[in-house]
């Protein structure tokens, strides 16, 4: 998610669309391979089948599924925005927001171990919305790149701070269907990102399309707001401790 949009604006600049998904073809098969080499203890079933979502992870898939939206805005439309701004390498933006996600997410994993979940997710949902604004309104490359930079930050800090509160919120033998509640929440958020603020983009134009797109940012905000203070009875990291 971080590199391939790099990797994918350059390669498709430099050799082409046709080559640029003739390779991405490739390492889809080197993906299947590596996954049938995969070994792994059988895992035994604890207790009845439950349902296929699972209800305590919503809020964080609710959560994933506005910032998602956001990403996707950023994946689909991002390199047409940059040309249309006059910048020749769009992918500079990916790439400063690769590092910026790789960096920070060691940071944000230690920071909610020791801290809890608010000092990792208002500061990152925070960053998200605040790189979103930049964005819309930059007029000079510089600005792109601080974008991109905030961006990274937020994402990388938020994304696996969901993760590991959705599985922390449930019993062991749940933790795969918290997962799969969260991950569906991320994917219908890229999704629908692409396709809505395609359409608002149609009307306004990139730049504006940003600026209302930090309206994602701003509801994750208030929802993880407004699940902290529905979990009274947490512990010190935040996070139910009577999972559900």
């Amino acid at each position: 998610m971080t590199i391939g949009p790099a990797a994918g604006v350059f390669i498709g600049v430099q050799w082409g669309f046709p080559i640029l998904f003739n390779l991405a073809g490739l390492w889809a098969l080197l993906g299947l391979v590596l996954a049938y080499s995969i070994r792994y203890r059988p895992v035994q079933a604890a207790g009845p089948r439950g349902s296929l979502i699972e209800p305590a992870a919503l809020p964080f898939a609710a959560i994933s599924f506005c910032c998602t939206t956001i990403y996707g805005g950023i994946v689909a439309f991002m390199t047409l925005y940059a040309l249309e701004r006059g910048i020749s390498n769009p992918g500079v933006y990916f790439s400063v927001f690769a590092v910026a996600v790789i960096v920070v997410r060691p940071i944000a994993g230690m920071l909610y171990d020791r801290l809890g979940l608010r000092v990792v997710m208002v500061p990152g949902l925070l960053l998200v919305t605040l790189s979103m604004l930049i964005l819309g309104l930059s007029h000079h490359p510089a600005l792109f790149l601080v974008s991109g930079i905030f961006m990274g930050l937020g994402f990388g800090a938020t994304q696996p701070t969901l993760q590991a509160m959705a599985i922390t919120v449930v019993d062991p033998q749940r933790r795969g269907t918290a997962t799969a509640t969260l991950t569906l929440g991320a994917d219908f958020g890229i999704g629908t990102g692409a396709m809505l603020l395609g359409l608002i983009a149609q009307t306004v134009g990139y730049a504006t399309m940003y600026l209302y797109s930090t309206a994602g940012g701003i509801i994750a905000l208030i929802l993880y707001i407004w699940y902290e203070y529905h979990t009274a009875g947490s512990d010190e990291s935040g996070v139910r401790v009577d999972s559900q």
